[in-house]
Order: structure tokens, then sequence, then C-alpha cells
């Protein structure tokens, strides 16, 4: 018997299979927390075709231990339902249930059927998806902004919550709400976070409307995809814009801004500067130090200079550490009185600063500019 094409299953099907690629897998817990109650998966066929599947608790010890994420499977011996419940990872209004008795198969890999398949939210269609709340949706766009993380909950429950700001294909920044396990995800990305940011793509996002404003949230069958700004090795994440067939990796290579020299002036400059790390070279002209009760640190302060403009960079003693490793081979030591002769050193001396552009935390369209790396001129 032929595999059937997802696109053809009914509900009055039966004795059929199909081949599918499992995209996603996801766990849903009784009142959001505790014991699993449901195992939910996205597949994907040859066509593209894409449908939710569902495991009840019963058939856990059938399929708990076999599956796994980006594997092929035949299918057969299933039941085809109505699927009327909200948020949605896919369109069709059916969805498979296995049975304890189902058929399930691991198969050769196939490269004719789709590894990824994302349905990227643009932002004239927003209104739309907060309107329709069956369906989850796909955003891509450079991390432009990551606040730390919060814990949250009492005695008995307890979840991790990261404010983010990302910035899509179309310049727009929006905030998005990440929960539990992608924080841990998240985290992870950013220790090695280039000087170009973070492009991320978060999977089944729910869209959120406060006093006419977009927001995002992760959701249970959300997933998260880091450390694209890489788009070498990424070229094989397909997804649809419009019918038209697109490489992720493209979508990716448009958000990244090849560093270049600029001029202090153009710290100045807003709007495309967003999230992006850039380049200038400057002579530092003056340098203090200073004890910061508020922030209970020694704080550093060069003024620099170039032959347009000149701007004031404020550090804590320890990020100037770092940043300055490459200079200065010895720790610099802080004293409340008078610091280092090799931080005196540096006045008269050029540059070069890795600046980044990021939203300031209560008005993310209105920027600062931080710098990121100092390296000698």
């Amino acid at each position: 018997m032929a595999f059937r094409p997802l696109a053809d299953l009914r509900v009055e099907d039966v004795d059929c299979k199909v081949r599918v690629r499992v995209l996603r897998m996801w766990d849903v817990k009784q009142n959001g927390y505790g014991e699993s109650v449901l195992r939910k998966m996205m597949i994907v066929d040859a066509a593209g075709y894409e449908m939710e599947v569902v495991i009840h608790r019963i058939s856990f010890p059938r399929f708990g231990g076999i599956m796994r994420e980006g594997a092929v499977y035949r299918f057969a011996n299933f039941l085809v339902q109505r699927n009327t419940t909200a948020f949605r990872v896919t369109a069709p209004d059916f969805r498979i249930v296995l049975l304890p008795d189902s058929v399930c198969e691991e198969m050769v890999d196939s490269e004719v059927i789709p590894k990824f398949s994302f349905r990227f939210l643009k932002t004239d269609q927003f209104e739309a998806a907060f309107q329709n709340r069956n369906y989850l949706s796909d955003l891509v766009g450079q991390l432009v902004q990551s606040q730390p993380a919060e814990q949250l909950g009492n005695d008995y429950v307890s979840i991790k919550k990261k404010d983010l700001h990302i910035r899509l294909t179309d310049g727009e920044v929006v905030k998005v709400i990440v929960w539990d396990s992608i924080v841990d995800q998240l985290e992870l990305f950013l220790e090695d976070e280039p000087e170009t940011g973070v492009v991320l793509i978060l999977t089944s996002a729910i869209v959120h409307k406060y006093h006419g404003e977009y927001y995002f949230s992760s959701s249970r069958a959300s997933k998260l995809y880091g450390n694209l700004h890489y788009p070498d090795g990424h070229d094989m994440l397909d997804f649809s814009d419009n019918g038209v067939p697109r490489k992720v990796g493209e979508i990716c290579q448009s958000f990244i801004v090849p560093s270049s020299i600029k001029l202090l002036e153009d710290l100045n400059v807003d709007g495309p500067l967003k999230g992006v790390t850039y380049k200038v070279t400057a002579e530092v002209s003056e340098v203090n130090a200073y004890w910061s009760d508020r922030k209970k640190s020694f704080m550093v302060e060069l003024k620099v200079k170039d032959e347009h403009d000149s701007c004031d960079f404020i550090f804590t003693s320890n990020s100037f550490r770092s940043m300055t490793d490459s200079i200065f081979k010895n720790d610099l030591q802080f004293e409340r009185s008078s610091f280092d002769v090799n931080l005196k050193s540096m006045k008269g001396k050029k540059f070069q600063f890795s600046v980044k552009s990021v939203p300031r935390f209560y008005n993310p369209e209105a920027v600062h500019h931080v710098v990121v790396k100092i390296s000698s001129g």
C-alpha cells in the first residue's frame, strides 16, 4: 500500500500509512506544570504539508522512548480527527492521534522530506495573527537587547522569564518574552555573542496586544534556533515566502551589516544602526577613574576624539579589564585614590572601539551606544 499524502487525510480514513519527518516535539502538562498529559509533534511529508500528531498518556510506554526530532517515520493504524484546539502549530483542521496499537517505524532518512518548516510573521500580519487565536506564529530577527532572566513563582512552582527585543526583517523592533527551557537555550547562545549580534528564530510564538502595542511570548511548542548569523551551513533551512521558496540563510544574512570604520559623529545616527556593531578609531584625550557608590564599583571614563567629534565612554572596572586584555597583559589594579599607570598611558594614543547601538530599556525606539571591545588602533 502506497503512502498517503498528509493533505489527503480525512476523519473517515482507515488503514492508511504515511511517511513523515518529526520536526518538533513537546509535552503538554496538567495546568501547564506537573506531569505530562499529552505529547505533541509537528510533522511534515515530502510535499511540505504539515500536521499535528498527538500521543495520549496511555500511549507513552509505546512511543515515549523511540521518537526523536528530525527522524523520518512510517505511521500506520492511527486515528485521524478534527483539530479544534486553539494555538495550533499547523494550519490543517485535522490531526493524527497515535493509539497504543499504532505502528511507528523509523525509516532511512530522505532528502525529499524538508528538515525545517517555518511561517515567519511580518509586521502587517500582527493584527490578523492576534485576532486569530487558532494558530501560533514564527519569528525571525536580530537580538538587539536581552534583559537578565527572572525567577518567578512560589514554593510549589518556579519558572524562568526573560524579556528580549528583536529587530525583524523590516526594521520593526518588538518585545518578546521567553519562558523556561527557551531561557536556558538562549543564555547558551549568548555565551559567545558575535559583534554583529545574534539572529534568532523562535517558533510557535503567541501574539499579544497591550495598549495598541504588539508583543510576543514563547509557548510550550516553541523551539529556538540561534547563532544563525552564520548563513553558511544553514542554507538548508527552507521556508516559503508568499509561495516563493527561500532560504533562511538569506534572511539571516540580511541582518548582518559588516563592521566598518565609522566616525564618532555617526554614533548619533539612529534607525538602521540598532543592534549593529561597528568600529570607530579615536584618540583618548582624557582618562578618569572614580568610585561609584550606586554601582559599588570603580568606574573608568574615557574621553575620546577624532577629527570631527568627541565622545565619552564609561565602563565598570571589571568590564574595562575584559575589554583591554589584549592591550594590557597584566591585570589593572584599581584603588580609591589612584589607578594603574597603564591606564594613564592610554592618554594621547589611538584605539579602535567596537561600539554596539542598542535600544534603551524603557524606549526601544531610542538608542544608546555600548562599547563591547577595545583594541590597539
